[in-house]
C-alpha cells in the first residue's frame, strides 16, 4: 500500500494521533532518517 493512500485513510477517519517511524537498513541513520521524515511530512500534512 502506498504511503499516500495510508495518509488519505487516516485523514478520512479524522485521525489526529501519533504516527511512528521505524528505520531499518544499511544506510547511515544520520542521512536515512531525515529522508524518511521528509517523506512522512510530504504525505501526512493535511
Amino acid at each position: 500500500m502506498k504511503l499516500f493512500k495510508v495518509a488519505w485513510i487516516f485523514n478520512k477517519a479524522n485521525y489526529r494521533g501519533y504516527i511512528s517511524y521505524e528505520f531499518e537498513g544499511n544506510e547511515n541513520p544520520l542521512t536515512a532518517i531525515p529522508k524518511g521524515l521528509e517523506i512522512l511530512r510530504e504525505n501526512f500534512i493535511f
